[in-house]
């Protein structure tokens, strides 16, 4: 199953995602929530973090709402999942592995401008065996300091996976490996 949270919507037809969660608390700002409010994208189900956009304080924000996110992800899936970013086109693969796998994708090296090829996102595969720790992981990660997405991959032990086609829309432009 592909999943993807989305706080950009614009890729979402490329992405291709079988489950696309997106958070009210996010999204919304007073009762208002625009096109994603479902059932205008369909397979989308709205959740809450409760975690608000916050400019002054959206780096650390942001970590602790891709968590919480992926928390709610377990909560619909069953089998492997395949998570995959709502701005990041992977292509339709078999994914046999069993263990988990971190996409390499490219990525701006903050806070530079520079492109670079990133192997530790939330863009991975878990097999159904390695999702009871994946929550675990999830649950335990306090400290915001510490990127949530490499956080996850380092106690996890997900293996760098490069697929050509793999492409992240980056500033509105397409990048792909």
């Amino acid at each position: 199953m592909r999943v993807t949270f989305a706080g950009k919507v614009d890729y979402l037809n490329e992405v291709k995602a079988d489950l696309v969660l997106l958070d009210r608390s996010f999204i919304c700002r007073g009762n208002v929530c625009g096109e994603l409010e479902p059932p205008r994208l369909p397979n989308a189900v709205l959740v809450d973090t409760g975690i608000k956009f916050d400019p002054k304080n959206e780096m650390l924000n942001r970590r602790k709402r891709i968590a919480k996110m992926l928390l709610h992800a377990l909560d619909h899936v069953k089998g492997d999942v395949l998570f995959v970013d709502s701005d990041v086109i992977i292509p339709d693969v078999p994914f046999n592995y069993s263990t988990p796998r971190s996409i390499c994708i490219p990525a701006k090296a903050k806070p530079s401008e520079l492109i670079v090829i990133f192997c530790q996102s939330t863009n991975m595969f878990v097999p159904e065996p390695y999702l009871p720790s994946l929550r675990d992981i999830l649950l335990s990660y306090t400290d915001y300091t510490v990127p949530v997405d490499i956080y996850i991959n380092r106690k996890l032990g997900s293996v760098p996976l490069w697929l050509n086609g793999v492409c992240h829309y980056i500033n509105g432009k397409k990048y792909c490996l």
